[in-house]
């Protein structure tokens, strides 16, 4: 009795590490990763990911910059597909999705909102770049791209809808 008592402590804590664990190895998946996997969605100029500010999880916060942690759920985002290259982005410690608040004009603040079905403003188109090994995501609704701040490189920039421009760093993305 003793020993099934310490048996299932152990396989208690096992699973334990290893739920904790898997947090880590699902936000390292690579840049091919399965469609439903958390990942980051990382600045080709920064190597910052888009996260959700405190307090994570009020309607409407702009999303900005920040350092990636592993246990920083409020930069990890579940790609869900919608139709051909078009998703949309929800953040795993809000469970709101990314969205550029109805707006077609550039310099927009890109926020996060209740998750709501085919709302063309929280769908995403995402183009492969020709040249560099990075994705443009451009919001359906609007046509314009997910940008940074005056292409800003440090933690605490906000994105915003941004007008396409070619080789233009502050909107150019790696998502894995």
């Amino acid at each position: 009795m003793t020993k099934s008592y310490l048996v299932r402590g152990i396989t208690g804590l096992a699973l334990a590490a290893t739920v904790t664990a898997g947090g880590v190895l699902a936000v390292s998946a690579p840049a091919n990763a399965a469609v439903g996997d958390w990942e980051r969605i990382s600045a080709y100029n920064s190597g910052l990911v888009a996260a959700v500010p405190s307090p994570y999880t009020g309607n409407g916060l702009q999303v900005e910059t920040a350092t990636y942690g592993v246990y920083a759920w409020n930069g990890q985002w579940m790609r869900t597909t919608v139709a051909t290259d078009t998703y949309t982005f929800t953040n795993r410690f809000s469970m709101q999705c990314l969205d550029n608040d109805n707006s077609t004009t550039a310099g927009t603040p890109v926020v996060q909102e209740p998750c709501k079905a085919n709302a063309a403003s929280q769908k995403w188109v995402l183009t492969h770049d020709p040249v560099l090994p990075v994705w443009h995501i451009t919001n359906l609704a609007s046509g314009l791209d997910l940008g940074i701040e005056n292409g800003s490189a440090s933690a605490g920039a906000g994105f915003i809808q941004a007008r396409n421009a070619a080789n233009n760093t502050s909107r150019m993305f790696q998502i894995w």
